[in-house]
């Protein structure tokens, strides 16, 4: 039996797949999911540069501290290095999911 997907789903599936490409070679793009996910980390995980809180919100436990520290540094105005930026594009996919809810959050909002 197959299974229609829901206009929803489709939708989102597409907005996930243009996140995807975007975070593979654009750095606004990069620079911009570092500092929306950080900025969804807890106060104390922001200090802290550690993920202690199972919120499925902002980085998880493997990435809280090294992506923390490349959001601090575009926070500050600073550049990422080329490998920074490699870096960052790498982790960053499997946050792609949570960007797509987020984006999708925004535009209810609005």
């Amino acid at each position: 039996m197959s299974r229609t997907k829901s206009a929803e789903t489709v939708e989102f599936e597409g907005l996930v797949a243009r996140i995807q490409s975007k975070l593979t070679h654009n750095t606004a793009w990069i620079e911009r999911a570092l500092i929306v996910l950080h900025d969804r980390q807890t106060d104390d995980e922001q200090r802290t540069q550690h993920t202690t809180h199972e919120n499925f919100k902002g980085f998880n436990k493997p990435d809280s501290s090294i992506l923390s520290e490349f959001a601090e540094i575009v926070k500050s105005g600073r550049r990422l290095t080329t490998d920074q930026l490699a870096e960052s594009a790498i982790r960053l996919r499997k946050y792609t999911k949570q960007l797509a809810r987020i984006a999708q959050e925004k535009q209810r909002a609005a």
